[in-house]
């Protein structure tokens, strides 16, 4: 049996949650023992490395401000896209009006 188990303690709720290393150890079994699953259950697993770090607090937003930005956001935005549009109607207006303006020297 196979047992794979992965976890990560970070402080805060945006951190990455990269497992940087995996350490793996194989029980080995003498030559007639038998794998004993009950007794496997009640092993706790341990492992030297960096101790557990202290939880800071979130920074916490005011929603005002918050809600004010994406409002400010979204107009912008859409401020941008009409402009855009009004700019490729009239770059294609110019187009279209020379295509059929034919000059003959």
């Amino acid at each position: 049996a196979v047992v794979s188990t992965q976890s990560t303690g970070t402080g805060q709720l945006a951190d990455n949650h990269d497992i940087l290393m995996l350490k793996t150890y194989e029980v080995d079994l003498l030559p007639g023992q038998v794998f004993n699953q009950e007794e496997a259950l009640k092993l706790v697993p341990s492992a030297e490395g960096e101790p557990d770090r202290p939880r800071s607090p979130d920074k916490k937003q005011s929603k005002g401000s918050s809600a004010l930005w994406t409002i400010l956001y979204v107009l912008l935005t859409v401020i941008l896209v009409l402009c855009l549009i009004v700019v490729g109607i009239v770059v294609w207006q110019k187009k279209e009006e020379n295509r059929r303006r034919k000059r003959f020297y």
